[in-house]
């Protein structure tokens, strides 16, 4: 099987779950992940493995020491259709 492009691999981690994590990040700016962890009703662990894949993709990034805040890194995202399709 070959390797995913980087628009599968986007697609990919936008699961429903993660995509609740973003939004929490954008509308309450959390100061710590313990609080996106509180805030979306999720252990922190479950949240640390989400973010660990948006963070890869610098979609979120995690600032200042401990505890680390979650920041919303990029506000758009362009996806290629003909990069899954084979257009």
């Amino acid at each position: 099987m070959p390797p995913l492009s980087e628009t599968e691999v986007i697609l990919k981690a936008l699961t429903k779950g993660n995509i609740e994590i973003i939004g929490i990040i954008n509308r309450e700016a959390p100061e710590s992940v313990a609080e996106l962890a509180r805030l979306a009703s999720r252990s922190q662990s479950n949240v640390s493995r989400s973010l660990s894949s948006l963070v890869e993709l610098k979609i979120i990034r995690l600032e200042g020491k401990r505890p680390k805040r979650p920041v919303l890194n990029i506000l758009c995202i362009k996806i290629r259709l003909s990069e899954i399709i084979g257009a």
